[in-house]
């Protein structure tokens, strides 16, 4: 039957860290699953709390520029300058599991490598701008 079906256009919205070891050494990571589909409310907050209070730092992350980097993050002595970044990183996790439903969970989110949830952030943006496993053919 020619016409229009999500289910043959949009991948399916799914991460599994499964075997990936925690940040703090503790083991592996467990999360797998598949995300909900977000509504415009929670897409919206998303995009929102990116332009509001993480453009500055995702701007400097971008161009590679290391002063601009530490430009980027509050506080005036190295231990200032920690505890916002560590703010900073607590709150873009939080924002990535709303807009996720919480799947995967804050926790799990925590648990992952930096560099692990970086990539995972950037799935997930990539999925609610412009998302990869979509197709513009239809039957």
């Amino acid at each position: 039957m020619p016409g229009f079906s999500y289910t043959d256009i949009a991948k399916q919205f799914a991460y599994d860290f499964t075997g990936c070891p925690k940040d703090d050494g503790s083991g592996p990571c467990t999360g797998k699953g598949l995300i909900p589909e977000p509504s415009l409310v929670q897409i919206e907050a998303f995009f929102n709390s990116l332009s509001k209070g993480f453009q500055p730092i995702l701007d400097a992350v971008a161009s590679g520029d290391a002063d601009a980097l530490a430009a980027s993050v509050a506080g005036d002595t190295p231990e200032e300058k920690r505890a916002s970044t560590l703010a900073t990183m607590a709150a873009f996790r939080e924002a990535v599991a709303a807009v996720c439903s919480n799947k995967p969970s804050l926790a799990e989110l925590t648990d992952l490598p930096p560099r692990i949830f970086g990539l995972f952030a950037r799935y997930v943006m990539e999925e609610l701008s412009v998302p990869k496993g979509t197709s513009a053919t239809t039957s």
